[in-house]
């Protein structure tokens, strides 16, 4: 019992050392930015964080998408290749560039035998409809029949 309560004051002196340090030591940090920047004359200013790119927009929407199929003939060409269109429009108020689309494709039993990021560098301005006609993916494996697709993230646009 005794051997219990002495590990664990001791444990309670240990992290209020290691708290004590850091704290110490981001002040210390604190201090020598301030003092740098009186040295050089110019005050530091902290810019507004601003994202640039979005996980996963909302306001990305696929509203088409068409996939064609072409299976190889003999054992050298056993594999699959899609070719897919698809449209994406745009419903938030910022323009887009930079998507990532993420296609999975699936065997009958709608299990992931593959997966493909394409990264599409044409830009969508808010309101409007983003065709894209060639997307094609080769040498995919011979059991896939169906796909999935997302949009993984796109970059925010310069405003102009």
């Amino acid at each position: 019992m005794i051997r219990r309560q002495l590990f664990l004051g001791l444990t309670l002196v240990l992290l209020i050392v290691l708290a004590f340090l850091i704290t110490r030591g981001r002040r210390a940090e604190q201090q020598q930015a301030e003092q740098s920047a009186e040295t050089f004359g110019t005050p530091i200013e902290k810019a507004p964080m601003s994202p640039t790119r979005a996980l996963t927009p909302k306001e990305l929407n696929i509203v088409r998408f068409e996939t064609s199929w072409t299976r190889g003939s003999g054992e050298e060409n056993a594999g699959v290749s899609a070719r897919h269109e698809l449209e994406i429009r745009n419903t938030g108020d910022v323009s887009y560039k930079g998507l990532r689309i993420k296609t999975d494709y699936l065997d009958k039993k709608r299990k992931s035998l593959a997966t493909r990021i394409v990264v599409i560098d044409k830009s969508v301005p808010p309101g409007n409809t983003l065709t894209i006609p060639d997307v094609i993916a080769e040498n995919l494996p011979s059991a896939t029949v169906d796909c999935r697709i997302a949009i993984v993230s796109a970059d925010i646009a310069a405003s102009q």
